[in-house]
């Protein structure tokens, strides 16, 4: 991998800002800019109703997706972020008063609401404690009872970067028959995740984090055997098979996961992700995720050898994602005084919160490190 090769994209490099910010969202490359430029050009001038122009993205993007998640692409659909994606699950399954859901308690809401959202009916939603930031997947299976029907968790928690152990718990489901619900925002691109292999059902995930695409475009996976399953409780014109018989109005659902994309999606979205999909491929997946892992090493090993206490310097790397988190009194004063010297973290749950990429090098590493050093001195 040329890494110096691959800075060069990054426009906000040759303005000397380090940025540690990818969990929160990701900076956009000259690819990008030249895909959006080109886009915008066409749809103003040179192919303005660019309808074979979304089939070829859409189906494109799609193949990447699954290469990305070695999973089926027919089984991937658009949806506009991950709250809306996991209220497909949310409002599909066919839950009774007394059924349970088993989260965590430190995940992100978007995991949460559309479950909660179900206790009106009389659902119970449990949830296992984490500690420090470490979810220990054999409490989830210790909370599983014969009421259980979904477990839903993030592959990586945007707290403390705790990687969970996918392939554990997606074989507590599939022996108990239990939905197996994954958050894939924090570790898409970061992490293995390998759908079949951890017998997921569902997955929801988002490109304008660490797949440093737009926002507003998220996408799900849908398990054909979960697709069977679920009722659809939103449907548009584009949801059917017959969707350019205007006015047949047949409400036959397709068969693939294109179903669950009830109208126009996000296409500018879509080719941005597409064009930085490829990028990744032709780095190599793996290739991103050992020098991210890589990085998380090296920066967790620098702030222990400077005094700083980061919450998952004693876990297995396999453990680990692209997140580093520290506990800082005054961590909102760090971050801002950081950010004047251009250099980009974020503060989560008076936590400071870092997140390189694979991009990212140890000369910023040791940069970050003693500009923090100069910061915390005086907080």
């Amino acid at each position: 991998m040329n890494v110096e090769k691959i800075r060069n994209l990054f426009p906000h490099i040759e303005k000397g800002i380090i940025y540690f910010n990818h969990a929160s969202i990701g900076p956009l490359t000259k690819l990008v800019i030249e895909t959006v430029n080109d886009y915008l050009i066409e749809r103003s001038l040179t192919n303005i109703k660019n309808y074979n122009t979304f089939l070829e993205l859409h189906k494109s993007t799609k193949l990447l997706l699954a290469e990305l998640f070695n999973a089926d692409s027919e089984r991937f659909a658009w949806v506009e972020n991950i709250a809306n994606g996991i209220n497909v699950l949310a409002q599909g399954i066919s839950l009774e008063a007394g059924d349970e859901i088993i989260l965590c308690d430190i995940e992100f809401p978007s995991n949460v609401y559309p479950f909660l959202n179900l206790t009106r009916k009389g659902v119970e939603v449990k949830f296992v404690r984490s500690k420090n930031g470490i979810i220990d997947e054999t409490e989830i299976e210790a909370a599983v009872t014969s009421k259980t029907k979904l477990i839903s968790i993030s592959a990586v928690q945007f707290t403390s970067g705790y990687r969970a152990d996918l392939e554990y718990i997606g074989k507590i489901c599939k022996d108990k028959n239990i939905i197996f619900c994954v958050d894939s925002i924090q570790g898409a691109g970061v992490v293995e995740i390998d759908i079949p292999k951890m017998n997921i059902d569902f997955l929801a995930g988002s490109g304008q984090k660490w797949l440093m695409g737009l926002q507003g475009l998220g996408f799900i996976y849908v398990s054909k055997n979960l697709q069977n399953i679920i009722e659809q409780s939103y449907m548009g014109w584009n949801s059917v098979e017959s969707a350019w018989e205007l006015l047949n109005y047949d409400t036959k659902l397709k068969e693939n996961a294109d179903r669950y994309q009830t109208g126009t999606v996000n296409v500018l979205g879509i080719a941005v992700l597409n064009t930085n999909l490829k990028m990744f491929r032709e780095i190599g997946f793996e290739n991103i995720r050992k020098r991210i892992l890589a990085n998380t090493q090296t920066l967790i090993s620098r702030l222990v050898d400077e005094g700083y206490d980061p919450v998952l310097k004693s876990v297995h790397p396999k453990k680990m994602s692209g997140i580093v988190t520290v506990s800082l009194p005054n961590v909102d004063r760090v971050v801002k005084e950081m950010a004047e010297r251009n250099i980009f973290a974020e503060a989560r749950e008076n936590k400071l919160r870092i997140s390189p990429h694979f991009y990212n090098t140890e000369a910023e590493m040791e940069k970050f490190i003693e500009v923090l050093k100069q910061v915390t001195k005086t907080n």
